[in-house]
């Protein structure tokens, strides 16, 4: 788990380029953002990305983060973990709000160029560790890390996993049974 971002590797968000914070202007490490904080029009329907330091990405009230796709299942995650009758109600939404809090707060590191499908396990979503670092070395995945979008034989016959850019395929692990897992969304 990152210290800086639950859902993504440390030595990820250390790659993130150096410029100038939209919100602060402070000279910091920036990471790509789908966020709204200059307006009080904004809507789900809107498409913005701003690239904030991880101090405004915490302080950014959350109704600014666009909602992601994947909070849809939080409720499945808490129900899995704890199942009825363990947590009190209230305690049961503050597990969820936790979660879908962080997760919006996760910076668009990973490239799903088909819709962002991030993977989750063991009731939480996973860490993004980053993409193969050599061609040969994402041909190696197909054969040695479970494909989130399923068997990736069954997905993709005898075809290996060469991508066009080594970006489009992203590895991920799970928090609690580490748990490796990669997906695979080509042009």
């Amino acid at each position: 788990m990152g210290s800086l971002f639950r859902y993504i590797s440390d030595a990820i968000a250390t790659t993130a380029r150096t410029g100038s914070c939209v919100l602060c202007n402070s000279e910091s490490q920036l990471f790509p953002i789908e966020c709204a904080v200059d307006t009080d029009e904004w809507t789900i329907e809107s498409d913005y990305c701003e690239n904030l330091c991880a101090v405004c990405i915490r302080l950014t009230p959350l109704r600014r983060f666009l909602v992601r796709r994947g909070e849809r299942i939080v409720q499945q995650f808490v129900n899995q973990q704890f199942p009825k009758g363990t947590l009190a109600p209230d305690e049961r939404v503050g597990k969820m709000v936790s979660i879908c809090d962080e997760y919006r707060r996760t910076p668009t590191f990973p490239l799903f160029l088909q819709g962002e499908d991030w993977p989750h396990c063991c009731g939480d979503f996973c860490e993004y560790l980053g993409f193969p670092e050599s061609y040969e070395r994402s041909i190696q995945l197909g054969r040695e890390m479970q494909c989130w979008e399923g068997d990736f034989e069954e997905l993709y016959g005898d075809m290996t996993l060469e991508p066009e850019s080594l970006h489009e395929v992203c590895i991920f692990r799970c928090l609690t049974c580490d748990g490796r897992m990669f997906t695979w969304q080509c042009t």
